[in-house]
């Protein structure tokens, strides 16, 4: 198996671990941010007692007042109830999310919000050697069982930044994100720069069977 060595610093986060002697990918882990959708273990207790729901509606207003479509806040307020109140699964232990957060001093959870895009860091900086680059793929575990789209990405031999991971979510549910989260995994891969040999004109291009046929499919029956 061919090896890269990668120059890295991880702020705040584990160190990225391949989980099998076969693994291609290593996880990715999320960290808080406080810019998108969050809730605090208290504002999270008094929403599911229905005596605090008033920090629901400040949320669905900061987030969807100026959207070009809106969500139903009934569905809206159903949604995020419904995502508190899943249970969390930790070794072959089952918690409610606040005793989870309780007994792991988590104080602050991101929400992503039904038809929302977020963005999240990992705490991970890459030195990726120049013939290479580490791209960001979607965790089958999160694929499978949520409908959450982890979005592609690629991370550049010469950046130094955060490694961030994209996630969209496009449906009506609300998803809880707990920081150290494995959203996503990072896989070197080595690359290739195209050198583009221009043409005068599209004729001087080889001619093939498929041709100019069937943009979208093979355009072959």
């Amino acid at each position: 198996m061919k090896e890269s060595l990668i120059g890295l610093y991880v702020e705040n986060t584990e160190v990225p671990q391949y989980k099998s002697a076969g693994a291609s990918g290593f996880d990715l882990r999320v960290k808080y941010n406080p810019h998108l959708a969050h809730l605090n273990y208290f504002e999270i207790s008094k929403i599911l007692n229905d005596s605090y729901l008033n920090i629901l509606s400040n949320l669905y207003v900061n987030v969807y007042n100026d959207k070009e479509w809106v969500i139903d806040y009934y569905r809206f307020t159903k949604s995020v109830k419904h995502a508190l109140n899943q249970p969390i699964t930790y070794g072959d232990a089952t918690y409610s999310l606040i005793d989870y957060m309780k007994y792991n001093n988590i104080e602050e959870v991101n929400i992503i919000l039904p038809y929302t895009v977020a963005k999240f860091e990992t705490g991970v900086y890459t030195e990726i050697p120049e013939e290479d680059e580490m791209q960001i793929r979607p965790r089958s575990g999160i694929s499978s069982s949520t409908l959450l789209d982890v979005k592609f990405g690629t991370v550049d031999n010469d950046w130094r930044g955060n490694s961030g991971i994209i996630v969209q979510n496009p449906t009506l549910y609300s998803y809880v994100i707990i920081p150290g989260t494995r959203l996503a995994q990072g896989v070197i891969a080595e690359k290739k720069r195209a050198v583009f040999d221009i043409k005068d004109s599209k004729d001087e291009l080889s001619k093939t069977e498929r041709g100019e046929n069937g943009f979208g499919k093979s355009g072959l029956m």
